[in-house]
């Protein structure tokens, strides 16, 4: 196993460009999955540094909760979190590059995202936009307490109750 380094430090003018980067290539299997239909967004969106600087900016993106896991000085799994007034806290992003997972990282962040989100007074903590043909996505999160909001169309939100 690689030795890993959990930085604190948040996304800035030098690093975003290589985040956005590590992000679009943690998330290019789901990219590779077939769409719906032909009305279906590809998803997710591709990441940029200027995306990300300004979900920073405009307060989408906590800037104190979110967290990057570097290798040497390359980022290789990110998290993003927003916390809201309604006590609740939203990840944004969950993302471990393929040649780093299965190695406690993403573990790792979303026990970072629960204690974010405790220090914030939430409630419960929420992952939108979840793909529910990511398989092995769904899995970890199902593993981590994560349950699907709406069962019946699982294709949405799933939620922690951290309370």
């Amino acid at each position: 196993m690689v030795a890993l380094h959990l930085s604190e430090t948040t996304l800035r003018d030098e690093n975003a460009e290589e985040v956005a980067a590590m992000l679009n290539e943690a998330y290019e299997e789901l990219r590779c999955l077939p769409r719906l239909d032909i009305y279906s967004p590809t998803t997710p969106p591709v990441m940029t540094a200027d995306g990300l600087l300004k979900a920073l900016e405009i307060g989408d993106l906590d800037a104190e909760a979110s967290c990057v896991v570097w290798r040497d000085t390359r980022p290789v799994a990110a998290i993003g979190i927003s916390l809201e007034d309604n006590a609740v806290a939203k990840i944004l992003w969950l993302a471990v590059i393929p040649d780093c997972r299965r190695q406690g990282i993403g573990k790792r962040l979303v026990s970072h995202a629960i204690a974010a989100a405790r220090s914030a007074a939430c409630s419960s903590v929420v992952m939108e936009r979840v793909d529910s043909r990511w398989c092995g996505a769904v899995r970890f999160l199902e593993s981590q307490g994560f349950t699907w909001v709406d069962p019946d169309h699982c294709n949405m939100t799933m939620q922690m109750d951290i309370s």
